[in-house]
This record gives C-alpha cells, sequence and structure tokens, in this order.
C-alpha cells in the first residue's frame, strides 16, 4: 500500500515502493537538460506556442525522476531522449529502459513526473485547484463516486475535492493507456475511490484490473500518482 509522500522542496519520493517522483516550476536553465534533438524541436516547434514551457519542464522533471530511479548521474541527465508515441504517451527506444515505466504531466509551468522499474504500470497528473462548470464532474465521475469523494475528504471545499478526483482519474487513465492492451474505453469507465482510514490514499478498478494511488497538494496545485497491480 503506498504511504504518504512528504515533500521537500521539489523532490517527492515514494521510496519504500521504488517510486520516484520529483516536481518542478519552469525556468529557462531547464533547456540546458535537452538534448540535441529535443532543443531542435524547441526551437522548431514549442518555443512560440503557448504551453512550450509545459512541454520543457514536462521533459525535465521525469529526467530527474529517472535519473533518481535509475542512479543516473544529473550531469548525464541530458543525454536522455524522451520520444512521444503516435497518441502522445511517452517512451524510450533504448532497450536498455525495457524495465522502467515513468509518465509525465504539466500545468501551468509547472512539471510532475514518476518512474518506477518494478511496477506493471505508472501514471500522474497535476491539475490546478480552480472551479470548473458544473455539469464537469458527470463527465468523469458517477454519482456513487461523486459522493464517497466529498463525504471521506473533509476539511476542503468542493471545487477542491473535485480537483482532486480529477487528477487522480486522470493519473489512472494515463496508468491504464501505458499497458500494452489497448485501452479504448472513457475516462468514466474507470472507478476510483478513497480509502476512508487514509485519505490521501485511493484504489482504483477497471474491468479485471485494479490500482492504488496517492494524492497531496503542492501550494494551488493537485498531484496523483497511479499504479496498476
Amino acid at each position: 500500500m503506498m504511504s504518504k509522500i512528504l515533500l521537500n522542496k521539489n523532490i517527492t519520493s515514494f521510496s519504500s515502493h521504488k517510486i520516484y517522483a520529483f516536481i518542478k516550476e519552469f525556468s529557462v536553465e531547464d533547456l540546458s537538460y535537452l538534448n540535441e534533438r529535443e532543443l531542435e524541436i524547441w526551437n522548431d516547434k514549442k518555443r512560440l506556442l503557448r504551453n512550450g514551457n509545459n512541454w520543457v519542464i514536462g521533459r525535465v522533471t521525469a529526467k530527474y525522476s529517472i535519473a533518481q530511479c535509475l542512479d543516473i548521474n544529473p550531469e548525464e541527465m541530458k543525454n536522455l531522449y524522451i520520444q512521444n508515441s503516435s497518441n502522445g504517451a511517452p517512451y524510450f527506444s533504448d532497450k536498455r529502459m525495457n524495465n522502467l515505466v515513468f509518465s509525465i504531466s504539466h500545468c501551468s509551468e509547472v512539471g510532475f513526473s514518476c518512474s518506477s522499474t518494478i511496477h506493471l504500470s505508472i501514471g500522474c497528473d497535476i491539475e490546478k485547484i480552480r472551479k470548473r462548470h458544473p455539469k464537469f464532474q458527470s463527465y468523469y465521475l458517477s454519482v456513487s463516486e461523486e459522493n464517497q469523494w466529498i463525504k471521506e475528504v473533509v476539511g476542503e471545499d468542493r471545487n477542491t475535492i473535485l480537483t482532486i478526483a480529477w487528477s487522480c482519474k486522470e493519473a489512472c487513465f494515463k496508468c491504464l493507456s501505458s499497458i500494452k492492451e489497448e485501452f479504448t474505453e472513457t475516462i468514466n469507465d474507470i472507478k476510483i475511490y478513497p480509502f476512508s482510514e487514509r485519505v490521501y490514499d485511493f484504489k482504483f478498478v477497471y474491468r479485471n484490473k485494479e490500482g492504488y494511488g496517492y494524492w497531496e497538494k503542492y501550494k494551488n496545485f493537485i498531484i496523483s500518482i497511479a499504479v496498476l497491480l
């Protein structure tokens, strides 16, 4: 079962579960961690885009978490080349990393990534806490899920609780989408429920698959991680 992660400045770690996570806000110095090919993509396609800085910081936090996971020297992180499949999922073509699973998320120029070598699949997400359309939660939550989250997560306002549930559901969706079996259902087909005795932990089920996850606040964001059992 996942234990509570403790934020230590920019670094988080599920060390007892061999899950390594890193969170960081964008700075121009992050460009120094892009390799030659990534810099070409940045200069040719991403630099002038509204979300270009998100693309950079997502990759950089992924490299930090992977460096921690694989015990790579920080000076060598630049050599890591993260590619994207047709559906946008990040991957490495290097066969030496076959046992590595990782996930990238970003929001408002804050990157959050996680990696592991012992889990079948992993997903992470970061969402800014804000008010959304009143009907938005029906897109990703059933009535029973919504009621349980509101019941179990005490001391938080409704907008924060719904953001927590949305982030956790997104992390689960990424986790399931990254496995070899194609995940073709909607996000509403994944069911997530918080544990009453450990409010920061949650479980999720989809057909014959199940997993666990964890969420936490970071400033005015919600971060979450999900792993498949």
